[in-house]
């Protein structure tokens, strides 16, 4: 029996917009989450097309319970930056 296999690449096109363009990858930045009232702080390790993958790992505002969820990273929406 033969498969076929497909080779899956996870590059994505960004598009370029108003939000993306005022960030680059390696910047300190603030942010905030749905429904939560404190700021949160990390460094963006990949830009996407409306969002960014960000380095919370350093965040002093993080309890272990959330640490441990969120695994050091998250990912939000740029206009969630404060």
């Amino acid at each position: 029996m033969n498969y076929k296999t497909r080779s899956c690449s996870l590059d994505f096109d960004i598009k370029e917009n108003t939000y993306n363009l005022q960030r680059n990858v390696g910047d300190q930045i603030t942010f905030h989450v749905l429904n939560d009232t404190r700021n949160y702080s990390g460094i963006i390790l990949k830009k996407y097309t409306n969002s960014c993958l960000v380095d919370i790992s350093m965040n002093c505002n993080l309890t272990e319970e959330e640490q441990r969820a969120f695994n050091g990273r998250i990912v939000i929406s740029y206009k969630m930056i404060v």
